[in-house]
């Protein structure tokens, strides 16, 4: 949720861990990328990638997005 901590080298591990592919465009389920400020996610099961951005250990915001144009589709809490 937004707000709450993060710690994006653990979540990068966990989702490694989970069976997640690193890449650095994330455009196909079971993908992740972790950079700067931003992870981006396409969970399995879901028809889009996912965007989590952070500031200060802390999530800024997370959203959907569009792979193919990279802008955003819904907003979640």
């Amino acid at each position: 949720r937004t707000g709450e901590a993060i710690d994006p080298d653990a979540l990068a591990s966990d989702l490694t861990r989970a069976g997640y592919v690193h890449d650095d465009r994330v455009d196909t389920p079971g993908e992740f990328a972790a950079r700067g400020q931003v992870v981006d996610v396409f969970p399995a099961g879901y028809y889009l990638p996912v965007r989590i951005e952070h500031d200060e250990g802390r999530i800024a915001s997370i959203a959907s997005y569009d792979a193919a144009t990279q802008r955003r589709t819904d907003e979640f809490a």
